[in-house]
């Protein structure tokens, strides 16, 4: 992927996790093909350390 712009909200605290999203404007080397996707990530803090790590598409 060659990435043209990334932008980031947040980050969105509740508890012992937070959300970032990313929205990114890309373009997939191999097809050429450019194209938007937005994800969010969802961490999880222990003692002050990330300890988990999930990204998880977003549409709306």
């Amino acid at each position: 992927m060659e990435t043209h712009s990334v932008k980031v909200h947040g980050p969105f605290v509740a508890h012992d996790r937070f959300v970032v999203q990313y929205d990114m404007d890309v373009t997939d080397k191999g097809s050429n093909k450019r194209m938007q996707l937005s994800e969010v990530g969802v961490y999880t803090v222990k003692h002050g350390k990330i300890v988990r790590e999930e990204f998880l598409p977003y549409t709306e």
